[in-house]
């Protein structure tokens, strides 16, 4: 069990973590199961990759259409931006 009592700081933690990882991926769970000794462990993992979100906004650059509320600072950011919460935010909704 996780005590989330900051949860800007842990979305900036995630984040940052996602960015600085090699592979720029992130493996979650998406069913939990119970195991004999009483833990609870993740099944069925699934990936998120920095490219699928990349990868959207330049198609978005060059057509009339917003997709979503991203932006070029949500995506590659400098370390004053990365503190930034609203660019946290567009990332995760």
């Amino acid at each position: 069990m996780f005590l989330l009592y900051d949860s800007v700081h842990n979305l900036k933690n995630i984040r940052n973590n996602w960015l600085t990882e090699a592979t720029q991926q992130l493996s979650y769970p998406t069913e939990f199961q119970e195991t004999e000794e009483g833990e609870i462990k993740g099944t069925n993992f699934v990936d998120a990759k920095w490219s699928d979100l990349r990868d959207p906004k330049k198609h978005e650059d060059i057509t009339l259409f917003k997709l979503s509320k991203l932006t070029t600072e949500s995506l590659s950011h400098t370390s004053i931006q990365k503190q930034n919460v609203k660019l946290v935010l567009n990332v995760f909704l």
